[in-house]
This record gives structure tokens, C-alpha cells and sequence, in this order.
């Protein structure tokens, strides 16, 4: 039975293999719940196919198997059972397969506490993450920006804007970058270990964080088990 916890890799399992061979993978975010099920929360862009819809996804048939990746091996993961993509998130909820345990412990942070909301009522809030790419790292809160647009997938001829992101830049004490591709669905936590948000784009100078209430009222999911 492997063991699956944060922070781990986790792509579509139609997905092709890239110029490296491998396919592009995203982050395992973490646990959250629907109703007292366990499942795993990432970005729909880690996991997305392009048999599916962009907008919102609920679980019936198609290419919806993902994998993780565990030291060299290929493990599948589960299924898809929610997605979903507008103006303020781009979330997919993972059911698992059997046979999987799953661990909470987010590596080198502990175990999630809650979710905290970011406001630019209070900024310059430390926060950390770890993701498949860049590990673990620290970084600052500094604003919750009006709008930013990015590119998808089969939609190349325009951007996608999101409103109401939160800025996270690095925390140049400890380290000179954030998060890099590969690093999207990341939790992302205060100093009280709940989560403030979860990584969905970055740049080379900062990252950016879907809203961790957004996702609980606009997903089946919360991060705290009923």
C-alpha cells in the first residue's frame, strides 16, 4: 500500500511525455474533505486533458486517471471527481484509488491547522510551501492584486483572467525564488500552519495564490473534516 502525501508529483495519465521524456506534472496540494471522504486537492491545469471541458468537470467517463510519481515509479493515483475553472480558481479534486494511504503532514511544515484568509488589511505575512519542483521554501505575503491573465492550454490566442489573487514573493533571506512550473496546486501556509491559498502561476519574481475560501464555496471541498 504506497504511501501518497503532499507534495508530490501528479499529472492526467493520457498526458504525453514532454522533450525529457516525462510528462508535465503539477503538485499534490494536500488533503481536503467532501463530506468525511478523504481526497486530494491540485490545479485542474496539472491534471487537465484536452477531452475535457475547461469550465467545470464532474467525474462520469474520459480521460480523467491520474498518476503520481513515487522515487522512479509511476503509480496510479485516482480519478478526477471535480474540476472546476473560472474567474477565482482552477482546482481539481482527486478521489484516490483503493489501496492508497494517504498521509496529511505537509513535508518539513506539519500538518495543516485550518485555512486563513490573506487580506491588504495585513501584509508582509510570512508564508511556505512545498512543491514537487522546488521543495520547500519561504516567502511574503505582499498584496491582493485587481486582475492577472495567463495562457491555456488550446486557448493560446488570448489570456484567462483571475481576480482577487494574492502576491507571494520570496523571501530573500532564504532563498531567491518561490516556486517554478511544476510547482502549481502547492498549499501554501501561514505561520500558524493553515492554509492561506494555493499556488496556481508564478513568474520569475512572484507567485500567485488561488483563495483558499474561494475554493471551499466554489468546490465541493473543505479543508477542515465536518
Amino acid at each position: 500500500m504506497p504511501d501518497v502525501n503532499p507534495g508530490l508529483p501528479i499529472y492526467n495519465a493520457k498526458s504525453p511525455p514532454g522533450p525529457d521524456g516525462k510528462p508535465d506534472t503539477g503538485t499534490i496540494g494536500g488533503v481536503v474533505y467532501v463530506g468525511q471522504e478523504k481526497m486530494l486537492l491540485t490545479c485542474y491545469h496539472c491534471v487537465y486533458h484536452s477531452a475535457l471541458s475547461w469550465d467545470t468537470f464532474e467525474a462520469v467517463d474520459g480521460f480523467v486517471d491520474v498518476n503520481t510519481i513515487i522515487g522512479e515509479d509511476i503509480v496510479p493515483l485516482g480519478k478526477i471527481f471535480f474540476a472546476r475553472r473560472d474567474d477565482r480558481v482552477d482546482v481539481a479534486l482527486i478521489r484516490v484509488n483503493a489501496g492508497i494511504n494517504l498521509t496529511t503532514a505537509i513535508p518539513g511544515i506539519d500538518e495543516p491547522g485550518g485555512k486563513s484568509a490573506l487580506s491588504n488589511a495585513v501584509t508582509q505575512v510570512p508564508v511556505r510551501k512545498y512543491g514537487a519542483k522546488t521543495k520547500l521554501k519561504k516567502g511574503i505575503f505582499t498584496k491582493l492584486i485587481p486582475s492577472v491573465g495567463t495562457d491555456y492550454e488550446g486557448e493560446e490566442a488570448f489570456n484567462h483572467y483571475f481576480t482577487n489573487f494574492a502576491t507571494i514573493v520570496p523571501d530573500t533571506l532564504y532563498n531567491d525564488e518561490f516556486s517554478e512550473k511544476g510547482d502549481s496546486g502547492s498549499f501554501v501556509l501561514d505561520s500558524a500552519k493553515n492554509v492561506a491559498g494555493v499556488i496556481v502561476l508564478g513568474s520569475d519574481t512572484c507567485t500567485y495564490l488561488m483563495n483558499s475560501n474561494f475554493i471551499e464555496k466554489l468546490t465541493p471541498a473543505t479543508f477542515i473534516k465536518p
